[in-house]
């Protein structure tokens, strides 16, 4: 799995958080299902006319501040750090999501938070879901490819009628 490196501040902030709740550390995980997610997220030279890559490294280094006093608040209100980093994770995913390049949106419904130790399950939920989008909007193309095609045989069967009665 990759992973978004050098992210000092936050996490500094949450081994503090962890020490002084006497946490084991938990460890989130925002992250995206489809195949090939690590493709468009890493390949800068892509043209997108809905998004970018790097659409999760992007967000999280621009809002680890953010990022941090979100699990601080949370964690500090609730006691829970696990509650903290699911919340800030949840943040940068929706970050994420607004700028990951659209085709079918399976990509983008891909993408889930969890803690890693239900790391399985809920990727496994993300990719289910976004396979059901992709599987959705190829039925649609279908659907309207069989239309197409039927208007064009009405329209060419009109044609035809017409031209008989002509001759």
């Amino acid at each position: 799995m990759a992973s978004i490196n050098n992210l000092r501040s936050l996490e500094a902030k949450i081994k503090a958080l962890a020490d002084r709740y006497g946490s084991k550390n938990p460890v989130v995980v925002v992250g995206f299902t489809q195949s090939y997610a690590v493709h468009v997220h890493e390949n800068t030279q892509a043209h997108h006319q809905v998004g970018q890559a790097k659409f999760l490294e992007q967000p999280a280094r621009q809002l680890q501040k953010q990022l941090g006093t979100i699990v601080e608040q949370v964690t500090s209100k609730s006691k829970d750090l696990e509650k903290g980093l699911l919340t800030a994770g949840m943040r940068l995913q929706r970050e994420a999501q607004l700028l990951t390049p659209v085709d079918t949106s399976a990509l983008k419904a891909s993408a889930f938070t969890d803690l890693e130790e239900n790391l399985e399950a809920a990727s496994s939920k993300a990719y289910r879901y976004s396979e059901a989008i992709k599987a959705g909007k190829q039925a649609y193309r279908m659907r309207k490819h069989q239309e197409m095609i039927a208007a064009v045989k009405a329209k060419a069967w009109k044609a035809a009628k017409r031209k008989r009665g002509k001759a």
